[in-house]
């Protein structure tokens, strides 16, 4: 099914990128400003989530240890591993919701068609009993 191809794709459950956060950065700007519905904000928002926690890491990384900062040691020192750990964990997230709104979607387009497929038996069975 279509929904077992998606989850296949974005690799559901795992903490390994999918083909959004493993690609260029320009291919997944393109993608933003595609004429497409996903990837949209929330992927955009986990991209640029993981880049403040990568940034926050480097800075971390190059404070400690230096004596111009040695008053933020303890500090830096504190936050680097969470942040790493923040940049990591926040990668998967590109994909899995841009895999969560094509989930939805294909549940919306099964919702409308078995809607329709229902409205069309009602008005069959009503004009079959109305002629009759």
């Amino acid at each position: 099914s279509l929904l077992h191809c998606l989850h296949c794709r974005y690799r559901v459950g795992s903490n390994k990128t999918g083909p959004l956060a493993s690609g260029s950065v320009r291919s997944f700007v393109e993608s933003l400003g595609s004429r497409t519905p996903a990837p949209g904000g929330g992927s955009a928002s986990a991209c640029v989530a993981s880049m403040g926690a990568a940034l926050g890491s480097m800075v971390g990384l190059l404070t400690y240890g230096n004596k111009k900062y040695e008053n933020l040691d303890g500090k830096m020192r504190a936050a680097i591993r969470p942040l790493h750990a923040a940049m990591h964990s926040l990668l998967p997230l590109i994909d899995r919701d841009t895999l969560a709104f094509e989930a939805y979607m294909v549940f919306i387009v099964a919702l409308c068609s078995t809607f329709t497929h229902l409205d069309t038996q009602t008005h069959k069975h009503t004009r079959s009993h109305t002629h009759t």
